[in-house]
């Protein structure tokens, strides 16, 4: 059970996939929801189809791929897979309520964070169990990031900052931030 704990909290903090591995920075180069709240459903809507596409991934790894001696394969299947979700998910947001920003959907499309957190979450997993909290950890981690630099974003302070610096200098500047605070925790367990 302790190490189902380590898995979850280590994806949300030291093996973080954007501050760690740079997966996922793709809501960070551009305008990302404009609020704290939409941001944490796009991380949330992104977990989800991590932790569905990893148990798919796992199965299919299991069942087909190693039996059948096509590991090579695992990447490519992965990808199949999670391009079939995500195209699931952006037929369902397309019918999401009104108050759900219309480019949620572009941004679970194409946030590189899922394919980098299926494969991870894939490659550190012993078991089913495993790999399914390994993603939840990952994913979570994903969501926390984008919360926490929109928040920091919105506050008062930072209009005061120059023109050059808010934006897209300020969100890499605080996940460096992040990053660094992040790696103290990279010796525990």
């Amino acid at each position: 059970m302790a190490e189902f704990g380590y898995l979850l909290i280590g994806g949300v903090l030291w093996n973080n996939v954007i501050v760690t591995h740079l997966l996922g920075l793709y809501p960070f180069l551009g305008e990302r929801p404009a609020t704290v709240a939409q941001n944490g459903i796009l991380g949330l809507v992104t977990t989800v189809l991590v932790v569905v596409a990893v148990t798919a991934g796992f199965a299919l790894r299991s069942m087909v791929l190693v039996p059948m001696e096509l590991i090579y394969l695992e990447h490519l299947t992965l990808v199949l897979v999670l391009i079939v979700l995500l195209a699931g998910a952006a037929r369902v947001l397309r019918r999401a309520p009104a108050w759900m920003p219309e480019h949620l959907v572009l941004r679970v499309s194409l946030n590189s964070a899922a394919l980098g957190v299926v494969i991870l979450s894939l490659e550190r997993a012993a078991g089913p169990a495993h790999t399914i909290v390994a993603a939840l950890g990952l994913g979570l981690g994903v969501t926390v990031l984008l919360v926490l630099v929109e928040a920091i974003e919105e506050r008062p302070e930072t209009k005061l900052l120059p023109a050059w610096l808010r934006g897209m200098p300020l969100q890499f500047m605080t996940l460096g931030m992040i990053a660094l605070a992040l790696q103290g925790f990279s010796g525990i367990g």
